[in-house]
Formats: C-alpha cells, structure tokens, sequence
C-alpha cells in the first residue's frame, strides 16, 4: 500500500487524487490507521495541510506520522 503514494500526488500522474476536505488537489498524502477500517490513504492539499498542523500545534498535539510530500 505504501509504495504507490507518489501516483497519488504527482502532477503528472492520470491518477492523482484530490484532498479530503476541499477536493483541491493534493499535494501530501498519509496512511492513516482508522477503528474498525483498517489503513486507509489521507490526501491533503497544501492549504487543508497547513491548517491542520496549526490546530494540531495550538492544541499541543504532535503532529504524527510521516508525509509525502510534492509541490
């Protein structure tokens, strides 16, 4: 699962996803461990991404896990 995260966000890639938000395209993507789903992929454009750094830092929450990363 974790090998094709770059098919996810490249700009040049037919299979590039779109943020789970805001339905920009994404430019970072995670595997998120969900309850009852399993690992499922978190893709994020650069706006919904910041924004959730900054309320996870303001709240004193690390943010967790490792990105991947295109801009």
């Amino acid at each position: 699962m974790r090998a094709n995260w770059l098919a996810r966000i490249d700009m040049h890639s037919p299979d590039r996803r779109r943020c789970c938000s805001c339905r920009a395209l994404a430019v970072v993507t995670s595997v998120v461990d969900l309850a009852e789903l399993g690992l499922r992929w978190h893709d994020q454009c650069r706006e919904c991404m910041i924004v959730g750094i900054r309320l996870n830092w303001a709240a004193g929450r690390p943010v967790g896990g490792r990105y991947r990363v295109t801009l």
